[in-house]
């Protein structure tokens, strides 16, 4: 059975092989069970796609597509997200064991202020916003 997911987390690459395979592994290593990682190659010209495609894991999904820079490549893999709140983390950074918890916890409060920068979750009429709530 198939895990439902909570958080899609997005992340774009281009050419970032040397820090790739930290960076989802950051994000595999997450508390909350419940999430997906979309890694999102923007036409990488170096060899960050065989680092992905060397990744196994259920939870992570390889969209790529040819180089766009990077709105478009954040564009196209919260076009693919199947969860209601998203993350963005780049190719080249590392997320913290609670990123996910953090965000889902701050995405699924309805009162308070500003919630953490990068977690978004759809609006009213399909549009996407920064929930309310801290983390």
């Amino acid at each position: 059975m198939a895990v439902i997911s909570q958080v899609s987390v997005v992340m774009p690459t281009y050419n970032v092989s040397q820090f790739v395979r930290e960076a989802v592994a950051s994000v595999l290593r997450q508390t909350l069970t419940g999430f997906e990682l979309l890694v999102v190659d923007d036409g990488s010209t170096d060899d960050t796609l065989d680092q992905l495609k060397s990744i196994h894991d259920p939870r992570v999904r390889i969209l790529r597509q040819p180089h766009m820079g990077l709105p478009a490549t954040r564009n196209t893999g919260v076009t693919a997200c199947r969860a209601p709140l998203v993350g963005f983390l780049d190719g080249d950074d590392l997320g913290g064991a609670r990123a996910c918890a953090a965000g889902r916890a701050a995405g699924m409060r309805r009162r308070g202020g500003r919630r953490g920068a990068g977690w978004w979750r759809p609006g009213r009429r399909g549009r996407w916003k920064a929930p309310s709530g801290r983390c």
